[in-house]
């Protein structure tokens, strides 16, 4: 009910209603928890999806293209300590 109430009172940020939802049943199912419209989880939600989507388009880590970079040592692979950070700041919305 909310998604078409959102829609017809705002019908011009159809795209974030749509990811609203979306993100708001996932994160119920899973954690039990609905999001709010203005709810810093939803922004947290919607800024992990973005960055998957980015991360996944194929060659957007070198990593992907040469996969024996990975055995470079840490202070050579910047990609790792991205990913590390990534993952924190996602757990940290789960909690």
């Amino acid at each position: 009910m909310k998604l078409l109430n959102d829609m017809l009172v705002l019908p011009t940020a159809f795209s974030r209603h749509s990811k609203r939802f979306s993100a708001s049943l996932v994160f119920h199912l899973s954690y039990g928890k609905m999001l709010a419209d203005d709810d810093e989880d939803l922004n947290a939600v919607l800024a992990i999806l973005e960055n998957f989507i980015q991360d996944t388009y194929p060659g957007a880590h070198i990593i992907d293209t040469f996969p024996l970079l990975d055995y470079l040592p840490g202070f050579l692979a910047p990609w790792r300590a991205e990913a590390r950070k990534k993952h924190d700041k996602e757990m940290k919305v789960t909690l």
